[in-house]
This record gives C-alpha cells, structure tokens and sequence, in this order.
C-alpha cells in the first residue's frame, strides 16, 4: 500500500499550518492514524462486475480510499451507466519495473487506460477525516506490469492569486491484492463487448451481432468463428424444454445477476446448446442458443453464456426497429 504524492511532504505541511492557523500552536497532526499513509487505497472484495466500456473484462475490484488525514479531500467520480450503486474514481494506470521470475514472464496483455478524463463536466466527492468510499474498477487495471493511482486534493480554504492547491495520488498495486484474489490472464482478457441492447456478451475478436426481423419479440444473432448464435427477448422466448437429460447435460446457475438454464448435448454435433433466462424484466424473457456445434464451437459457446450481461430495465415489449433498407444507388 503506497502513496506517491506530487504536492510533497513540505507543501502538505503548509497546507495543514495554513489551515490551522494560529489556533493551533503544537506541531501539526496530518494523519489520524499514524501507522497508515494519510490517504490510501485499500482491498474491499473482487467479483462480477459489469463493463463499462467494450474492451474491459467482465471481472472486477472493489477497493476503498481512505482519508486517513486532519483535513477534508476531494475527487473527481460518476456513476456507472447500468448499476446507479456502482461508484467509479477517475484513476491513472500506470506501467512500473518489476523484476522478471525465473520462472518466465507472463503476458498480461496490453496496459488498459484509467477512467481519469480531461472533461470540464464531472462530478465532486467529498470525504471528511476518516470517512471512506467504496470505488469499482475493472480486475485489468492492476497487474504486474502497472498499477492505479487515484487523483485527490485537499478541501481547504482558496490561497491568494487563484494558485490551485497541490494534486496528490493514493496508489493500489498489484502487491496489495491478496494472492487468491489476484487475476490470471486469460482468452477472455482479449474479447470484446457485443452489444444487443438489452443486453450484451463478450467474444473473442471478430464477433457481430446482427438484428433479424421479428413478429412480437426482439430478435438477433451472433455470428463469429463459424458459428451462429440465435436469440429470441421477449414474452414467449423459447424455454429449450426440448432438451432433456440423459441425452443432454442441464446445469441451473445464476449468470449477470439473473437465473438460467444451460443445456448442451452431451454427443457434439447433435442438437441444440442454449442458455434460458426465464425472467429478465418485467416479464420478458431470453433465449440464446446454438444448433449442431462441434465440440470445439461447443466449448466456445458455454464460455460465452457466462458473460451475458444485461442492461437498465426495458419496457415489457422491447421490439427496436430495423433499420431503414439501403436505398438503390443509380
């Protein structure tokens, strides 16, 4: 647990005497905690997490930042678009030198970027001495190779001129993970988001998704390595009843925070491999799946059902139009 700071122990100490003033005549006391840094980032919990952008995988942290000092802070946050509970920090990941193991280097993937934005429009959080808030991130901002550091400054009263207070940096890296909790790279690291709408998978490169007409439910495909998976979104989407033990494998779990039933023929090659929401909203209902796959697509497919996620809630019918027919161009 680190704290790199570009304001500097001597301007820190400025700030806190500024503020005291002359009512306070004993040496001035930053942290409340003297054993911590004064502000620090600290390991909540990692999990399912729903990505915010196309390229971030589907797993995430949850981390804390602490105001361990005497004095107000604050920091620039949003909300996240599809979970209005989910806090996100503006952080900055950072590439650090870490020494090779004998065993080998391991590819984590490219460094991905921070949520830190140049944009005028954001909002402020304010945390008093000792009050902390629970942040997301993707699991990918912190690895060997690099680590995140979230921007703060201290609330306190302006100085003469408009000279801006010092920005500081409270980081988290890969050493404040515990090991059990720590990512290992794997394909889904390089897949990418596939939206539908209402809701969205993750697949490997090259992955499409097309919008096929419908009669009373919203309608589409996904279409990459030689396969094609259906799906059907509305009230009458099929339940794959069809497809029972003991020709079938049938499994029952909870995936994007909704039940589901997963079926896959236990011969490859010979029926259908699906996956049932039986309630999403409202009383809409999803169904996607895929016929005669070979082991291979079979594999594919069963990975890809576990990162269907879905979006803020949709009207009972969600039936979004086709687009217009290109026109003819003479």
């Amino acid at each position: 647990m680190r704290v790199k700071h570009l304001c500097g122990a001597l301007a820190l100490l400025i700030i806190v005497d500024s503020f005291h003033g002359a009512r306070c005549q004993n040496q001035p006391k930053l942290a409340l905690d003297s054993t911590k840094p004064f502000v620090y980032v600290k390991f909540d919990h990692s999990g399912p997490r729903s990505p915010q952008r196309s390229d971030e995988p589907s797993q995430g942290l949850w981390l804390r930042l602490v105001n361990n000092s005497a004095l107000p802070i604050f920091m620039r946050f949003h909300s996240s678009i599809d979970d209005p509970q989910m806090t996100i920090l503006e952080d900055v990941v950072t590439p650090q030198i870490r020494r090779i193991p004998k065993t080998g280097f391991v590819d984590y993937g490219p460094m991905p970027h921070g949520y830190a934005t140049a944009a005028d429009v954001t909002s402020v959080l304010t945390l008093k001495p000792g009050e902390n808030v629970l942040f997301s991130v993707p699991v990918n901002h912190v690895a060997p190779g690099w680590f995140l550091q979230v921007a703060f400054q201290f609330d306190v009263p302006p100085v003469e001129h408009g000279a801006a207070q010092p920005v500081c940096y409270a980081a988290f890296d890969w050493d404040d993970i515990p090991e059990k909790s720590r990512w290992a790279p794997s394909q889904h690291s390089s897949w990418h988001k596939v939206d539908a709408g209402p809701f969205s998978i993750l697949a490997p490169s090259g992955w499409e998704f097309h919008q096929l007409q419908g009669i009373d439910s919203y309608v589409g495909e996904f279409v990459g390595d030689g396969v094609v998976l259906n799906f059907d979104f509305g009230r009458y989407s099929n339940p794959l009843d069809e497809a029972k033990k003991p020709a079938y494998a049938v499994v029952h779990e909870s995936i994007g925070g909704s039940d589901a039933k997963i079926v896959s023929p236990k011969k490859p090659g010979h029926g259908v491999t699906g996956i049932y929401f039986p309630k999403v909203s409202g009383s809409n209902k999803l169904c996607l799946y895929g016929q005669n796959l070979t082991s291979t697509q079979q594999e594919l497919v069963l990975k890809i059902f576990e990162t269907i996620r879905f979006g803020p809630a949709v009207p009972p019918i969600f039936v979004p139009p086709l687009p217009p027919p290109a026109k003819n161009v003479q």
